[in-house]
């Protein structure tokens, strides 16, 4: 081999080594810097930072729950796109164009004191009042400098899990949202990024986060979730298919359904489950289809008022069983 090919060889061997290290070691940082914030442990599986096409972009990055609320991942965002601005990082800042999130699943648990978990966040934590610039002290206490002109946010499915009642067994409600793109404009700061975050997240589920809210008006975050949300008529059942034989899916159902409520009627060879959880009537029709698939359908309605979140948190967790 000619020199010159060896030389160009070990050049871009040498660039490929600099920048794996170098998103190794940023990924770090940044894991470490929202850990700190937020006072729960995160995790980055794929992490890559671009000078000439000034982007960052982030996979599977998953928020967990804080300490005493099991091991669900608070918030679950498969893919991060940022792209921000070179020149910002030179005034030891970190100034973001535009900011794209899909958000697949935020996981919000309130345990048997009833506290909720965003409410064990750090940035729920006694919010104070940021002071203006000029009157001798820092206008935020963010691990880091960061503007955001959009944030564009998909959010897919919020799971509710209530350990109130019984600490073994929650109560579980999942709400499929399918949020797409969804703007928000001039983010200030850290605190106000990941609360715009988790105020979205718990939207849906119409929960009451004193701390969260608190946080956010302090932090004027004036996006406040505006009420209790409605339900559309009609649209009380959820269905999934399986790549399962329908025995399997039915007894999953079954034994979830028990431990969720009380079955009032049950017909194996018709695929049909009939009970009470959590004062509204619940249906579950399982129904075996070609190639070893099978459809699951279930139903809840609560004084004749469709209730899906209820459905939908009981397909989670035969899901969660069966797959």
């Amino acid at each position: 081999m000619k020199k010159p090919a060896v030389i160009i060889i070990v050049i871009i061997a040498i660039l490929f080594v600099v920048s794996f290290v170098k998103d190794l070691v940023i990924k770090s940082v940044v894991t470490f810097s929202i850990s700190s914030v937020t006072g729960a442990p995160v995790k980055i599986d794929g992490f890559s930072l671009g000078f000439l096409k000034q982007s960052i972009r982030i996979k599977g990055f998953k928020l967990y729950s804080p300490k005493g609320f099991g091991n669900d991942a608070l918030l679950d965002i498969t893919r991060m796109e940022l792209d921000y601005d070179l020149g910002s990082l030179f005034k030891k800042e970190l100034h973001i164009r535009r900011a794209t999130l899909d958000l697949k699943e935020a996981v919000i648990v309130r345990n048997s004191e009833g506290k909720l978990s965003v409410d064990s966040l750090k940035v729920a934590q006694k919010p104070q009042k940021p002071v203006k610039a000029g009157e001798g002290e820092k206008v935020s206490n963010d691990v880091m400098p960061l503007s955001v002109d959009h944030v564009y946010l998909n959010l897919g499915k919020v799971v509710f899990k209530d350990y109130q009642q019984n600490e073994q067994q929650p109560f579980v409600q999942a709400y499929d949202i399918n949020v797409k793109n969804k703007e928000y404009k001039n983010i200030k700061s850290v605190n106000q990024f990941i609360l715009l975050v988790l105020i979205e997240a718990m939207r849906p589920t119409a929960l009451k986060s004193a701390g969260i809210y608190a946080a956010a008006t302090v932090l004027s975050v004036g996006f406040l979730p505006a009420g209790v949300v409605g339900v559309l008529v009609g649209k009380d059942d959820v269905t999934t298919d399986f790549k399962s034989q329908s025995g399997k899916v039915y007894n999953v159902a079954l034994e979830t359904v028990k431990k969720n409520g009380q079955v009032t009627s049950e017909d194996k060879n018709a695929g049909f489950i009939q009970a009470k959880v959590n004062g509204c009537d619940v249906k579950v029709r399982v129904t075996e289809q070609e190639k070893g698939r099978t459809h699951l359908e279930i139903s809840a309605r609560k004084m004749m008022i469709p209730q899906p979140q209820v459905a939908n948190g009981l397909l989670y967790q035969i899901s969660e069983k069966v797959k």
